[in-house]
């Protein structure tokens, strides 16, 4: 059958099993779910989308899918600018923005059937819909590393929610969830991918802080994922991506938090060996300051034809300019200045603020030890290449020296063994015209190529890659280590054996 016929027929079933709940090209919902896409190249046109409302609605898709052989892409927040991802040309995305319910529970129970649920799990695996439960609460296994807390209050978000649902359930109760620093990054890809946030040296990844997955697998079957149950899978699950079901629902801890101090600084492009000197005395000092986190971003804006420098700030208690950030208050001149004291969601509505919506995109990450001279080296080798870009129609071309979260075991990235202070740097170029996507692809790609070499040849080098800054050429799975990887494909074989998340769900970076 032609994949056409295939994915017509398909996607009629799928409207006789959840009438209402399927959208062709030009309908309503259709046409609001490509437009809400961050970025172009997301932009694409699948044969239909539907609007699952459940973890039962997921598994009947994913069963339906999977039983015709056809292919499908799962789309959460729709943030990634990397094609084929959370959307698809031509087949089936199931988009999960309906399934966006948040709540607090300030006495999470996790509910376990004792019977088989209605996707024909066996007894033990717990169900979103199951009758009969029994009720489970968590012990300090389940809440990982830190032990129990005395007063639990976890946040239950849905598959389709974004950290700004998070922030807005969690505005006013004292309380913050480890998440993104941007308001429309979905909770799904974020969290899944590891999730860098403004807690990094406190709390690790974002991944670090879920206390239960309720997952969707290749055979219907709706399960828990957690440090007592399939634990396996719930390691996989921080930093695997999409490679082992859908997540319905994240259970994630809350921590008790004031005022932050932070915002951005903006400076023109004169300053930037202040800045280099800065970062670099930052990085020395970060391992002995949690609460210290930083965005320096050096970049090329083509509406201002000049280089620009906007670095921010955040600090997570109300402490105005602490010690660690005072070389870059310092560096004069400013252009603006945005430092203040505020809430969690206020700063993360600022982030969000400067993101370019609308526009084609493209990330790509290397990370490596700091000192003086490699910083420079790498600000060297980027500046080297601001001439080949910098006709491109709305081009904004940064280099970003973040500090790496902390470590913490339990997730799937291979970072534990790692002592030293490490530089994650990414490039993050935005720009308008779909004809201008090889070059960018080119420039971008011997860029990263020469910073590796440059930081491999000072013996500086870490071979990690962030997955969810990662560009489409780059392999963040396989930068988590051979033991890593090798345990990701044993999962992946365990609990889809058919390898539905390998060849039947489009994009992401798949272990095989």
């Amino acid at each position: 059958m032609a994949a056409s016929s295939k994915n017509s027929k398909l996607c009629s079933t799928l409207e006789s099993q959840l009438p209402g709940q399927v959208s062709y090209p030009k309908d309503a919902p259709y046409d609001a779910s490509i437009n809400s896409y961050f970025y172009q190249q997301a932009r694409l046109a699948p044969q239909c989308i539907v609007f699952p409302k459940s973890a039962s609605d997921v598994s009947r898709i994913v069963k339906t899918i999977a039983g015709m052989r056809a292919k499908a892409a799962v789309r959460g927040g729709g943030h990634t600018p990397i094609a084929n991802v959370a959307n698809i040309d031509n087949a089936i995305t199931i988009d999960l923005s309906d399934m966006n319910a948040v709540s607090l529970d300030p006495a999470y129970a996790l509910d376990l059937p004792s019977t088989k649920n209605d996707s024909g799990s066996s007894p033990g695996l717990p169900s979103s819909s199951a009758a009969s439960t029994t009720p489970f609460v968590p012990n300090s296994a389940s809440f990982g590393e830190g032990g129990p807390l005395s007063t639990p209050n976890i946040l239950s978000a849905g598959g389709g929610a974004t950290w700004g649902d998070v922030y807005q359930k969690l505005d006013s109760t004292g309380l913050i969830s480890i998440g993104g620093r941007g308001t429309s990054l979905g909770v799904g890809g974020l969290t899944t991918g590891g999730g860098i946030s403004f807690y990094l040296g406190q709390r690790g990844f974002a991944c670090d802080n879920v206390v239960n997955m309720e997952v969707v697998l290749a055979d219907g079957s709706i399960v828990n994922a957690n440090t007592l149950q399939r634990p396996d899978l719930f390691r996989a699950l921080k930093g695997g991506s999409n490679n082992f079901g859908i997540v319905t629902r994240f259970d994630l801890k809350t921590y008790s938090q004031g005022q932050l101090w932070g915002g951005f600084i903006a400076y023109p492009g004169s300053t930037v060996p202040q800045q280099l000197s800065a970062f670099e005395r930052f990085m020395q000092l970060a391992k002995s300051d949690s609460n210290a986190e930083i965005i320096c971003a050096i970049g090329y804006v083509g509406a201002y034809k000049s280089v620009i420098v906007s670095v921010g700030l955040h600090y997570t208690k109300p402490v105005a300019n602490p010690s660690i950030f005072q070389p870059f208050t310092a560096i004069q001149p400013q252009l603006s200045n945005s430092i203040r004291i505020g809430e969690n969601i206020d700063f993360v509505n600022e982030v969000e603020s400067k993101q370019a919506r609308n526009s084609r995109g493209m990330n790509v990450n290397t990370v490596f030890i700091p000192t003086a001279a490699i910083i420079e080296k790498v600000y060297q080798l980027w500046s080297s290449t601001t001439d080949s870009i910098k006709t491109i129609p709305g081009i904004a071309y940064f280099l970003i020296f973040q500090r790496m979260p902390v470590t913490k075991p339990g997730n799937a990235l291979g970072l534990e063994s790692s002592d030293d202070p490490l530089v994650l740097c990414l490039l993050s170029i935005t720009w308008t015209q779909a004809h201008d996507d090889a070059t960018i692809n080119s420039v971008a790609q011997t860029l990263i190529e020469k910073i590796d070499q440059a930081t491999k040849a000072a013996g500086l080098f870490n071979g990690f890659k962030y997955l969810n800054y990662a560009g489409h050429f780059q392999d963040p799975i396989g930068s988590y280590g051979p033991a890593s990887k090798a345990q990701l494909q044993a999962v992946s074989k365990k609990y889809d054996p058919e390898g539905f998340f390998q060849a039947g769900v489009s994009g992401g970076f798949k272990l095989f």
